[in-house]
């Protein structure tokens, strides 16, 4: 089932980004009862031995002239000396090129965004989803907030403590009882509140002895592993956390001598994963692998559900993290949020023309040789910018659900916005991703202009996010080829047609995407190789004939509006051609060159120093402002009145009592002075 997205209309909760979304297809179109060649059905994909009559073999030249600067940053290679380069990646801000120094497109790179506006055109399943559920850790008061806090302290059973071992492959916590040990007993460890401060290692997990009054009250600490006497004293690890505003307390774990509990290898492994280790984790907690990852003997809270039990989590450990409140996976990932069709083991037309490697089919991992070469292209000329500091670009944030996911925005108004009733990775929500995301076309300043190449070379620590590039300048022209055998008429149509895009239109290549860099021109030429007259004619070069593109471009965009057509597409009546289905108009505004947007409509937002004027805070993403469609940001004249689909639907969020249970904390409200 496909969801549509209805846009904000709302300035105030109407997001802005260097990218947005080609919804997905209605219905994907499948082909494994192969593709209609004269009125039969064949599949090429599965005769790679020998050319089949009625197909097509040949090339297509490239010709590609970059309209903006270009950066594809090189391979690391060995110096005259011999030695390999030893510089940090960021630090290499050659671009590719050839062993004399000419720019290159490599043709993965050409390949890659081909295959993108192929799947597209086609209507192709998305792919390469993630199937990693991302993590979120809101502690506000909206539904997010509600929905975290009731995973996370379900009956105001808080996280458990713990000690993290690995005895072989394997990994276990050792439980722990958790003691919280107010500031005023350990100011000689007390956390700034500056929020880049990490914790002294000497005092991280270090021994203390803890003094309890009652069953949880902590009355005194002593660092040191010297024990004192008395049954109330007990021997502890201190576990800091970090700064945080209005932080009173850290944590003392005390081990119980209860059997230590099985944590599964695949929650090891994701919490090492890039998108969950901080920067403040990495410097804090040095020495794992990688680095701010797990270590033996590290301090964690985790929860465990006996909903999430399993063969390899025989006691149901949810997740864990470094502090009481850790960041939690959501209930899906993106890929359970995908349409059924998009996750079928049958096969569409990108699958058959580019291939695939282990791709799940029935029960086993297949692979799939593709029909397709493409080669790198090469510039003549030796034209390059000078090396400068970009604006710094972090990876997607999936977790930004505002953008990433279908969202009803009709319920929006002046004083809450659309917080409450936006849909994201929950179980409770019958929502899908927007779908292929691309950049726009924009001339940002994508220059940092207050920091020079080599204040970031000779202070690396300092400038940890800051990378060196050095583009191939505006207006070069490379040349490379793209060969082909065995393709249906529908395939040449599908392929030409995602090479050679309307006049105003053009491609996007290279790093820098978001900031404007890499917008290319693409001017193809086919030629196809009668393959018969080849083996035929001992004195024949093999060399393609010219051929008129019209006649496999008309043939592709007749099965493709058939197709809309019939799965019920949104449509936009007065376009011409592909562009009357809106999925495909929408693909080219996003790729419209000669119109594009202006920079300030396709910037990424700020969490400081925005425009409190249209966004009501400084933070622009504190609203959750949602992402519109392409429309929503362009206002074109021509547009869809509405797409199709179910509309997305936010799950409630659980109920909370306002009134604490705490009668001490009540009766010292009620005795507050009012001034």
């Amino acid at each position: 089932m496909t969801y549509r997205h209805i846009d904000p209309t709302n300035p105030k909760f109407t997001a802005i980004a260097p990218y947005n979304f080609v919804p997905l297809p209605q219905r994907v179109l499948f082909v494994d009862e192969g593709l209609d060649v004269d009125g039969t059905k064949v599949k090429p994909w599965e005769q790679h031995n020998r050319f089949i009559p009625g197909l097509y073999s040949g090339y297509i030249d490239l010709q590609i002239k970059n309209l903006k600067p270009l950066y594809i940053r090189g391979p690391v290679r060995k110096g005259k000396n011999g030695q390999w380069d030893s510089r940090d990646t960021r630090f290499r801000e050659e671009p590719f090129m050839t062993l004399e120094g000419k720019p290159v497109i490599p043709g993965s790179s050409l390949r890659g965004m081909l295959r993108t506006l192929y799947e597209i055109l086609t209507f192709s399943k998305l792919d390469g989803v993630t199937n990693e559920k991302p993590f979120y850790r809101s502690v506000g008061n909206d539904r997010v907030g509600k929905l975290y806090r009731a995973r996370m302290v379900p009956s105001n059973e808080k996280p458990l403590g713990g000690i993290i071992v690995k005895e072989g492959s394997d990994w276990f916590v050792r439980p722990c009882k958790t003691y919280r040990i107010p500031y005023y007993l350990i100011k000689q460890v007390r956390e700034p509140r500056n929020p880049n401060h990490v914790p002294d290692p000497k005092h991280q997990y270090e021994t203390c002895q803890i003094k309890i009054e009652g069953s949880y009250k902590v009355v005194a600490v002593e660092l040191g592993d010297k024990k004192k006497s008395g049954s109330n004293w007990k021997s502890a690890r201190l576990v800091l956390t970090g700064p945080a505003n209005k932080k009173k307390a850290e944590f003392a774990l005390v081990e119980t001598g209860e059997a230590k509990i099985p944590v599964p290898e695949a929650m090891i492994e994701r919490f090492n994963d890039d998108d969950q280790i901080s920067q403040w984790q990495q410097r804090a907690f040095k020495g794992g692998r990688p680095n701010g990852g797990i270590r033996p003997n590290d301090a964690v809270f985790y929860r465990v559900d006996s909903n999430f039990k399993s063969e390899d989590n025989p006691k149901g450990v949810v997740f864990f993290g470094r502090a009481q409140m850790f960041r939690l996976p959501y209930d899906k990932s993106p890929y359970d949020l995908l349409p059924d069709e998009h996750k079928s083991d049958k096969l569409d037309m990108a699958q058959a023309l580019f291939g695939y490697v282990g791709q799940k089919r029935g029960n086993t991992n297949q692979a799939l040789k593709g029909r397709i070469v493409v080669e790198d292209a090469v510039a003549d000329t030796k034209n390059f910018d000078s090396p400068f500091v970009p604006r710094i670009l972090s990876s997607p944030k999936v977790t930004t659900f505002q953008h990433y996911l279908t969202q009803d925005s009709r319920t929006q108004n002046d004083r809450q916005g659309p917080k409450e009733q936006l849909t994201s990775y929950f179980k409770e929500d019958k929502t899908t991703l927007r779908g292929h995301k691309l950049y726009w076309h924009n001339n940002a300043e994508y220059k940092d202009t207050e920091l020079k190449v080599d204040q970031v070379r000779n202070n690396a620590t300092s400038y940890t996010q800051q990378t060196i590039i050095k583009p191939v300048s505006e207006g070069t022209v490379f040349k490379g080829r793209i060969r082909f055998h065995n393709l249906t008429t529908l395939e040449v149509g599908a392929l030409l047609t995602a090479l050679n895009l309307p006049e105003q239109c053009a491609h996007k290549l290279g790093m820098g995407k978001p900031l404007g860099l890499g917008s290319v021109k693409i001017t193809p030429e086919l030629k196809i190789v009668n393959r018969t007259e080849r083996y035929e004619n001992w004195g024949s070069t093999g060399e393609g004939t010219n051929d008129s593109s019209e006649l496999f471009t008309d043939a592709f965009e007749k099965m493709i509006s058939n197709h809309a057509k019939a799965s019920n597409e949104t449509t936009i009546n007065q376009n011409p051609g592909l562009r009357q289905i809106a999925r495909i108009d929408a693909l080219f505004q996003i790729l419209n060159w000669k119109n594009k947007p202006k920079a300030s409509k396709v910037r990424y937002m700020t969490i400081q120093n925005g425009d409190p004027k249209r966004f009501g805070e400084r933070n622009e993403y504190k609203n959750r402002p949602v992402l519109p469609s392409p429309y929503g940001v362009i206002q074109a004249a021509a547009k869809p009145t509405e797409w199709k689909g179910e509309v997305p639907v936010a799950g409630k969020a659980p109920t909370t009592n306002s009134k604490t249970t705490n009668s001490k904390k009540n009766k010292k409200r009620r005795n507050r002075k009012k001034y």
